[in-house]
């Protein structure tokens, strides 16, 4: 994912290169693009995300930030940012179209927003699954999904078990076609580069269990 990022965004031989990390998590890209030579920015929700990332040291040129992606300022200071590990359509859809007006004011001309989901409708409902289960490492994982046809909105029960201790939450995620994501990039103000399945370059197509998404400022 970090070389897709790198084809995508451009740009690494221009000293200084700023690169913004929406929901950047624990720091997985951050930290392989910092040591690319970018210089990355990255936001999360999440203090202890932010907290995990920090307890190994991080490149000199990658900052992270416990921060809202709703309260995004900047001017034209980015020459590139992504949002990976499904993070898109979890905020309010008013708030999504703020935060892509707010991105296309933080970006220069020409840089790219790379966004990748698995919650495009294309990707999800041709093959939609209730009830999810997995194990890894000792966890059993179970996600428990109700869509709401009126809405367009995925509901989620998560449950995550480790011997007798569980936690429970939920989630909520706006599920766009890629019509809908494709015309509320262009009111924001950038236009089409390219539409993955995967960091090979696969192109998306109806049934891709994933969508990366390249978008450019115009």
């Amino acid at each position: 994912e970090a070389f897709f990022l790198e084809t995508m965004l451009g740009r690494r031989s221009v000293p200084g290169v700023h690169i913004l990390d929406i929901m950047c998590g624990s720091g997985r890209l951050a930290r392989p693009l910092g040591h690319m030579g970018y210089r990355v920015t990255g936001i999360d929700l999440s203090q202890d995300m932010i907290d995990e990332a920090l307890a190994d040291p991080l490149p000199s040129n990658v900052t992270l930030l416990h921060s809202d992606m709703r309260q995004l300022r900047g001017n034209t200071q980015f020459d590139g940012a992504y949002c990976f590990g499904n993070s898109w359509g979890y905020i309010d859809h008013k708030d999504s179209v703020d935060f892509l007006t707010r991105l296309y004011q933080a970006m220069k001309p020409q840089a790219r927003f790379v966004i990748e989901t698995g919650a495009i409708a294309e990707s999800l409902l041709p093959d939609f699954r209730p009830d999810i289960r997995m194990s890894v490492a000792g966890f059993k994982f179970r996600a428990l999904n109700r869509y709401d046809t009126a809405t367009s909105i995925l509901h989620t029960e998560f449950r995550v078990t480790r011997g007798a201790q569980q936690a429970r939450f939920l989630g909520r995620q706006t599920v766009y076609t890629m019509g809908e994501l494709n015309r509320m990039m262009a009111d924001a103000g950038f236009g089409p580069v390219g539409f993955y399945a995967a960091p090979d370059f696969r192109p998306f197509r109806l049934g891709s269990e994933r969508l990366m998404a390249v978008y450019e400022r115009s």
